[in-house]
């Protein structure tokens, strides 16, 4: 390995200005540049005259210049605050012309705000005419450029609230001219930005760049300023490097031989114009040799990734062995995450103690499971919000189960039959029916009162915590939203137009970003350990082994790309930042990551999908195929060995998962329901996280029916028409005689009634989804119809059911089945299915978790046989039930079907032809679900990652499905 730089530099002012140290200043591009910087220093000390050493100042340019200009010490609100600002001030410039155009609430400005003031960031900071670039944009009639071209759809959204976008093709005009009007007036909301900005002590980093920069007061007089790698500096930048005294020292690192192939104009540009010392503080650094053992490894898994990390790259290190222990005590080896997401998959997989790590990123709390129910939660809330407070009853059992209220409460007292089936309910009503006066369900259902901060900061009060980690993610989110209040709270100061940035809404996004953002920092000597960084966080520092995760086409670089409004060609007309400049950035923080290591390991995941080509990185190429660089390409393949299950088994909550397993016992209060089943089957881990963690898959917030409440609307449609007939011998006079006016009432209200809705006064949408469910239940009744007579037993039938799946230990299980009727001598299981389902498949293959199908129909009317066979205790629906009378049948109305079973090659004729087989299997399944040391692992043959509770905090999500 090459000489580290930081390291070199150390060594030449040790030696050189040793005890005056104290007097110099150094800047860096992090902090954490500036840490290894001074234990260079330290290690410098210690290993020669051992004196005291009094440490340099090491700051950032950015950090020092708020302290010069005496600026408080950034908000935690600081761009929201500002945001707010520009919205006072947009809504000044853009008033309304009609009610119906526009709608001026903060929370739908907040997105156009973020893109407006990253487009003034970067003017500023590259000094950029300002009246030039918005008198372009104000004639961008004269162009023939249509900004759907260049804007993104996030873009177009935020501004579809303020502007109208008129997309190609919908106009002979290829663009709109309200678009360029709407730039007509940026330069003014620009200037009084500023100027608002200023008096309220508040500053964005352009801004602060430019006031400086365009002063002519001298920086740094009391110290002499040193500064080290900086690199990609704007126009602001280098005039305020300039305002330094003469006598400042900078030292550039450009000098690799990767990054002078790469990047000559620009090193040579930066280094005519502030030259490095040529006297004693000279740096000569050894270049990089080309000798660096590049390994390129392709293996088709994300997650395998850090396994052969862990098995072929750090575990075939001797740790015992002076050497090495050398590496840990001065960190040099690094792995890098270009995308975060990697961090709980390599955490899961590597076999290190926690000791010889340093992740210097800290843990992204959104990964953990109690992140997860919290954002769930908010989620939910924020659509009850926008009903008024009225709650699904779906929305309802989710946010009860995922366990953030120490107080009890059983929803299913709200569904009860006799009252009807209700699909709303109102905040109020809800504590009513429930008897539920308590603070923590209030809480939970926004009606405590206060601002929605306040709210959720007294329900972290209330939460449940049953490890260190999660009272350490509660203690860290009850900080920073205090402190977002104390902020909040005194920027408003009794402005009651500034009140709106308490409205929920607004609150909303804070809270969910700040969750989103947050990190629980890792305790630990920051500089012992196998390092665990992303890549800006790698700048200037270099290590003797690097290993570069994710190195695949689309990861690295990163395609994500956020520059504003201002379109490409403008940006490069002005010198802005464009997508090629930010590219050049990414590959100089690639290239002078690796340009002094000794061995370099690129791993890729080698599968094509949304994101990635399944190719190396472009920078990959570069290396072998441009810089003439050898590179041994290695094809990793799965399994590699297999990890012991106490690696597996790390991250499940035993505890939880303990006190799941003891609820489905006879004796406790769930019931093991087919659906359920059906899901441990198809994928135990899914199950884990839904069913015991409680997490649910963010779904698209939609005030249109789902297909299952369309469904549970015919099913109990059928049933109210039956139910004077329950017990009874149906023939087709019975259900000739039910009026027509009837059945549309019956329909009608049970819509009704569901949705809240007066029958007198339904939306057109709503009309079509009551004409399509009473065609469907006269096609039900049509089919009956031909197939009478029969014994009608039931419909949504409650059922419940044990099962022993090891002598002397019983499950409960439960549900709710369609319909129970008679035909002959035959009970038939009754399933209604208005989709495309099918009533096939194998029984062995559903249950084999090497096969790819779960027969989802199959399963779920053979357990529904199984709970009529074997009824828990009272709970019988038939008396002396027998298995060759029993008869799974699906029906289909709209199809005017009835479908059986077809069990190898002929119709099943009843359930005992199965019994054996199906229920051997259910017993096997259900033992492992009960096995105290259930692994549940991830199966990716049978499961669709995509629609899991868990995906974003699984290490074995497939990503093929993404």
């Amino acid at each position: 390995m090459s000489q580290s730089y930081l390291k070199g530099l150390a060594e030449l002012f040790y030696r050189t200005k040793g005890g005056e140290l104290c007097k110099y200043r150094f800047f860096f591009q992090n902090k954490r540049a500036g840490t290894f910087f001074n234990h260079y220093l330290l290690q410098e000390a210690k290993g020669k005259d051992k004196l005291p050493l009094l440490l340099p100042e090491t700051t950032t340019l950015y950090s020092y210049l708020r302290r010069y200009s005496n600026l408080p010490e950034e908000d935690i609100n600081n761009n929201l605050l500002v945001i707010f600002h520009l919205f006072q001030i947009f809504k000044k410039h853009y008033p309304k012309e009609s009610e119906d155009k526009g709608v001026y609430r903060f929370e739908q400005f907040y997105d156009l705000g973020k893109q407006l003031l990253a487009d003034f960031n970067d003017i500023d900071l590259h000094l950029a005419p300002t009246d030039q670039i918005f008198k372009n944009m104000d004639e961008l009639g004269d162009l023939t450029v249509n900004p759907t071209q260049y804007l993104s759809e996030d873009q177009i959204e935020a501004l579809s609230h303020f502007v109208k976008i008129i997309k190609e093709g919908e106009k002979k005009k290829p663009f709109d001219k309200e678009y360029s009007g709407f730039w007509s007036k940026v330069g003014l909301v620009y200037s009084e930005l500023k100027h608002r900005l200023k008096q309220e002590r508040l500053s964005y980093t352009g801004m602060l760049m430019r006031e400086i920069a365009e002063g002519e007061n001298v920086l740094g007089d009391d110290k002499t300023n040193v500064f080290v790698g900086l690199n990609g500096l704007p126009i602001s930048e280098q005039k305020i490097l300039k305002l330094f005294p003469k006598g400042s020292l900078f030292y550039w690192d450009y000098d690799s031989d990767l990054l002078q192939k790469s990047f000559t104009e620009k090193s040579r540009e930066m280094q005519i114009k502030f030259p490095e010392p040529s006297d004693q503080l000279r740096y000569e650094r050894v270049l990089d040799s080309e000798d660096t053992d590049f390994r390129f490894i392709s293996i088709p898994s994300r997650v395998g990734q850090s396994i052969y990390i862990d098995q072929e790259i750090i575990g075939n290190i001797d740790w015992k062995s002076g050497e090495n222990r050398a590496k840990l005590e001065d960190p040099q080896i690094a792995i890098i995450l270009p995308d975060e997401g990697q961090l709980i998959p390599l955490l899961s997989n590597l076999s290190l103690h926690p000791e010889q790590l340093n992740i210097t990123m800290g843990f992204p709390i959104k990964e953990l499971p109690l992140s997860n129910k919290i954002l769930r939660l908010l989620s939910l809330q924020k659509r009850a919000y926008n009903r008024n407070n009225r709650w699904r009853r779906d929305e309802l059992k989710e946010m009860m189960s995922l366990g953030l209220s120490p107080d009890e409460v059983d929803v299913n007292q709200l569904f009860d039959k006799s009252q009807g089936y209700k699909l709303y309910f109102d905040g109020e009503e809800i504590v009513s029916m429930l008897g539920a006066d308590n603070t923590s369900i209030k809480l939970l259902l926004m009606l405590e009162g206060g601002t929605l901060l306040e709210n959720t900061l007294r329900l972290f009060d209330q939460i449940p915590t049953l490890g260190d980690i999660e009272k350490d993610v509660l203690e860290l989110l009850k900080e920073t939203l205090s402190q977002q209040i104390k902020s909040l709270d005194k920027f408003v100061q009794g402005d009651k137009e500034r009140n709106e940035i308490y409205e929920f809404p607004t609150q909303y996004d804070l809270i969910v970003t700040t969750i989103k953002r947050a990190r629980l920092p890792f305790e630990g000597e920051p500089l012992r350990g196998i390092q665990i960084m992303g890549m800006l966080e790698a700048r200037s520092i270099d290590f003797e082994t690097v290993i570069v995760m994710d190195a695949g086409e689309g990861f690295l670089p990163s395609q994500s790309r956020r520059l504003g409004l201002l379109p490409q060609s403008l940006r490069a007309g002005f010198g802005l930042p464009t997508y090629q400049w930010q590219d050049n950035i990414r590959a100089y923080n690639f290239f002078r990551l690796i340009s002094r290591a000794k061995e370099v390991h690129a791993i890729y995941d080698s599968r094509k999908s949304d994101r990635t080509s399944g190719e190396p990185s472009r920078y990959l190429t570069l290396l072998t195929h441009i810089y003439n660089r050898k590179a041994t390409h290695i094809e990793a393949s799965l399994p590699l060995n297999p990890m012991d299950s106490d690696s597996l088994n790390f991250a499940l909550d035993r505890e939880k998962i303990h006190a799941y397993q003891e609820q489905l016992r006879p004796e406790g209060k769930k019931r093991l329901s087919p659906s359920s089943l059906i899901k441990f089957i198809t994928c135990p881990r899914q199950f884990y996280f839904e069913n015991i963690l409680g997490l649910r898959q963010e779904d698209e917030v939609s005030e249109m029916l789902l297909r299952k409440d369309l469904g549970t609307f015919i099913h109990n449609s059928i049933q109210q028409l039956y139910k004077d007939f329950e017990g009874k011998i149906i023939d087709s006079a019975m259900l000739e005689s039910i009026p027509r006016n009837n059945i549309a009432e019956v329909v009608k209200n049970n819509f009704c009634d569901a949705l809240g809705l007066d029958p007198n006064n339904i939306e057109g949408y709503i009309n079509a989804y009551i004409k399509t469910a009473e065609e469907i239940v006269l096609k039900q009744i049509e089919m009956d119809k031909e197939n009478s007579p029969f014994e009608y037993i039931g419909g949504e039938v409650s059922i419940h059911s044990q099962l022993e799946y090891a002598p002397g230990d019983f499950i409960s299980l439960g549900g709710i089945l369609d319909r129970i009727d008679k035909s002959d001598d035959m009970v038939r299981i009754i399933d209604y299915k208005t989709g495309g389902d099918k009533f096939d498949g194998d029984i062995l293959k559903s249950f084999d978790e090497n096969n790819k199908h779960t027969f989802k129909v199959l399963l779920q009317l053979l357990t529904y046989c199984y709970m009529v066979l074997h009824p828990a205790k009272g709970k019988e629906i038939i008396e002396n039930m027998a298995p060759e009378h029993l008869l799974p049948l699906m029906m289909k109305p709209w199809e005017q079907k009835q479908d059986l079973f077809i069990n190898d090659h002929k119709n099943l004729t009843n359930y005992q032809e199965v019994q054996s087989i199906f229920e051997d299997k259910l017993r096997e399944t259900v033992a492992r679900l009960m096995d105290s040391s259930c692994p549940f692992q991830t199966n990716n043959k049978k499961a669709n990652c995509r629609f899991c509770g868990g995906v974003n905090i699984c290490s074995d999500a497939n990503i093929d499905d993404f």
